[in-house]
């Protein structure tokens, strides 16, 4: 079983007596890239500065590897990495002097770690210029390499593909991928993105109205739409042939729908073969967008 790396109960959150956070809980393992993905003004940003303590929350209780929010925030606080919306450093600095900064409040380092770090990033050809000329996907490497040198066990952003150009949405994500798999570092990922979330994630949080509303594992929960067309359908082969959990409809009287997971496909359209009815067409949808409407309630989400 997977270590938890943050794990946040029952959070209660209000700002200017309007409550945001209303009962919010999840968990986040060794080596988890998950996405907390809802639209704007669902509590995605709230929850995120809450567990920076950037929030003070009313009620509920947080822990980052096993460190307190509010019994061991120093510790606590050290095992995190952050990027709110745009990476925060001082721009008139080089990145170089950033890290250095970042660091020595951290811990002793050697020349050779940071190099090594610099140069895993890629940012080796600009880590001597100022920021403030680092494009937002640069300074986004540069907040990657500091979470890495201050052995940050997880990494928390904030809408971080905003105002970032496909190529570097790219790099970014690839960057995420591979410092899960090679370094074991946890991510908590917000975005109202639901395309790009997908493509980056072992799991998803659907956030509504500063609660947790749905949990949805790409890998095992990987359901498709699918609609199959045959020559001499009846009813009896629905009940022979489908398990009783996967809801079947009639759209035409050659045509179902329902939906399952591929490897549920391929059984059923082998029974379907051995049972002698002909199949003319299989057509498969992924039914991420659908359920994050039916969970959501269809708020707006690009």
């Amino acid at each position: 079983m997977l270590d938890t790396i943050l794990s946040v109960e029952n959070l209660h959150v209000t700002i200017n007596k309007k409550q945001i956070i209303s009962g919010m809980s999840f968990d986040i393992d060794m080596g988890e890239i998950v996405g907390l993905l809802g639209p704007n003004g669902s509590g995605k940003t709230t929850a995120i500065k809450t567990i920076a303590g950037l929030i003070k929350k009313d009620s509920g209780a947080i822990h980052c590897c096993g460190k307190s929010i509010d019994d061991d925030f120093v510790d606590y606080i050290r095992q995190i990495g952050f990027g709110f919306d745009r990476a925060q450093f001082y721009s008139n600095m080089s990145g170089m002097d950033n890290l250095k900064l970042f660091i020595s409040a951290y811990r002793k380092y050697t020349t050779e770690e940071l190099n090594e770090c610099i140069y895993e990033m890629g940012l080796s050809k600009k880590i001597y210029e100022k920021v403030s000329s680092y494009s937002l996907g640069m300074r986004q490497r540069l907040n990657f390499a500091k979470s890495i040198l201050t052995a940050a066990k997880i990494v928390i952003l904030d809408e971080p593909f905003n105002g970032i150009d496909p190529e570097g949405v790219a790099e970014i994500r690839d960057i995420v991928k591979y410092l899960c798999k090679e370094r074991k570092i946890s991510f908590l990922i917000s975005s109202h993105l639901l395309a790009e979330m997908e493509q980056i994630s072992d799991r998803l949080l659907f956030c509504k109205k500063g609660r947790i509303v749905g949990n949805y594992n790409i890998q095992q929960d990987n359901v498709y739409d699918q609609r199959i067309t045959i020559s001499n359908p009846d009813e009896k082969f629905v009940e022979t042939l489908f398990p009783k959990d996967i809801k079947i409809s009639f759209i035409s009287k050659d045509t179902i729908e329902f939906s399952a997971q591929h490897t549920d496909l391929d059984k059923i359209l082998h029974l379907l073969h051995e049972k002698g009815y002909s199949v003319l067409s299989v057509n498969s949808k992924k039914a991420l967008e659908d359920l994050y409407i039916r969970t959501v309630g269809g708020d707006q989400i690009e």
